[in-house]
């Protein structure tokens, strides 16, 4: 399926190959077909003989070229009338050239792009079979059929560059307004970058994100946690020193009871 580029009608909708040439999807048979015995081939001469192992019969299986692997099943014919996948990025599907028709014949004409009609018909064969009138009918039928755009993966510097050249051309005035309307179809695409954070440096270290930390903050808030912090250091000093000197082992039980211990201090110094 191709998402169409444009969008302003459809709302950038999705398309499949078979709706943007006007059919219906699974008209046509598109799976590869895969040889089977119903054609003639003969695998009997690709067994070996009577009493050998798998092993032997693999082997074989190679001298014959046999290939049951193959990824025939999964391949997809191409579609008449339906450029080739490696000729075109995205699409303007018919719904929006529709709407400026004029504009966008000039931008075909202007840049060579590829374009199918979108021409209802049961199959494939009826779709033709409206496209092999006499010249002076299709030239008159083509006109009243929307079209789909294939745009190359350089249109947006295409159209960049035919906005500059026929900035001054009576007749590509149109097409310059409507393109300049919907300037994403010219201009790069947006790369988001997160805005810059003067706070932010990851090169700081632990003390100088304190110190960035502290400044924002009130003095005497400031003041107040450098106090606590002081006031907590030191009691923890004191409360490791005994463990140092008898070369023992904090548990976690420890370490918990005494901070319950301080968070209890600090309750009654708050009452009191």
């Amino acid at each position: 399926m191709f998402q169409c580029q444009f969008g302003a009608v459809c709302g950038e909708e999705w398309f499949h190959e078979e709706c943007i040439i006007g059919v219906r999807p699974g008209v046509m048979n598109r799976r590869k077909p895969t040889k089977d015995m119903t054609q003639g081939e003969n695998k009997l001469g690709t067994l070996s003989e009577p009493g050998l192992d798998a092993s032997a019969d693999n082997v074989a299986k190679e001298n014959h070229n046999v290939d049951e692997s193959s990824d025939d099943e999964d391949e997809v014919l191409p579609l008449p009338g339906f450029p080739k996948l490696e000729t075109f990025e995205t699409i303007i599907c018919w719904k929006c050239t529709e709407k400026f028709r004029k504009e966008f014949e000039c931008l075909c004409d202007a840049l060579g792009y590829d374009k199918v009609y979108n021409i209802r018909a049961d199959t494939l064969e009826a779709r033709d079979a409206l496209l092999k009138r006499d010249d002076d009918k299709k030239r008159l039928s083509e006109e009243n059929y929307p079209f789909t755009i294939f745009l190359k993966d350089t249109f947006k510097k295409d159209i960049a560059k035919l906005l500059k050249d026929k900035s001054e051309d009576k007749n590509y005035q149109g097409l310059i307004k409507l393109m300049k309307s919907h300037s994403f179809m010219f201009e790069s695409d947006p790369i988001y970058q997160p805005p810059d954070d003067p706070e932010s440096d990851d090169n700081s270290s632990i003390f100088e994100l304190g110190m960035k930390s502290l400044n924002r903050m009130p003095v005497e808030s400031a003041l107040g946690g450098i106090e606590a912090y002081e006031q907590i250091k030191n009691k923890l000093t004191e409360f490791f020193k005994p463990f140092a000197q008898e070369n023992r082992v904090v548990t976690k039980e420890e370490v918990v009871e005494f901070f319950e211990k301080e968070k209890e201090n600090a309750a009654s110094r708050n009452q009191s």
